[in-house]
């Protein structure tokens, strides 16, 4: 975001207020989101799970608005004002202070529903070999993850959306940052 409030601040700055709300909200959710199942691992109660799935259900709008805000806003600014090279400098900064399983897992997630257009997009942005050993494996790591959190919640997938739309009925209405 640097160079986005060197080269755009009139365009950028409102942005990054909006987003620094977001991300401590998100951040704080998350946190309580660790904390719930830390509880709920060790207690397997079903109070705890629901605590757990309620953090979950008011932190998953905020992420969507989050990142449809990047997608619809921020993307189209790093196209303009940032070159390819600064770009991805960027991206493997942050990647690079993620587990290798998580990258996996993150790359079975981006997968799952993603259309043939998108895949190839993934294909493209990673090395060859990352994407002909990563691919199974990160599909079959969300695959299991899903199955976990699914059965934990006690909701059966045949639905291929994700989870959250199997639980959309019953969520809470949460109030998020904007």
């Amino acid at each position: 975001m640097a160079r986005l409030r060197e080269r755009c601040p009139d365009d950028v700055g409102p942005l990054i207020e909006t987003m620094d709300r977001q991300h401590a909200f998100i951040d704080g959710e998350l946190e309580a989101l660790a904390a719930g199942g830390r509880r709920w691992r060790a207690s397997a109660d079903a109070t705890d799970r629901d605590t757990v799935a309620a953090v979950a259900e008011c932190l998953l709008p905020a992420l969507h608005e989050h990142l449809e805000l990047e997608e619809e806003r921020i993307l189209p600014l790093i196209d303009r004002y940032m070159t390819e090279r600064e770009w991805k400098a960027t991206v493997e900064a942050s990647l690079g202070k993620v587990p290798f399983a998580r990258r996996l897992l993150m790359l079975g997630m981006a997968l799952h529903g993603a259309s043939e257009e998108q895949a190839q997009l993934l294909r493209a942005a990673v090395p060859a070999v990352v994407w002909h050993a990563g691919r199974p494996l990160g599909t079959r790591l969300y695959r299991t993850h899903r199955e976990s959190l699914a059965s934990a919640a006690g909701v059966q997938i045949s639905d291929p959306r994700p989870l959250a739309h199997a639980r959309a009925a019953s969520a809470p209405r949460c109030s998020t940052p904007t």
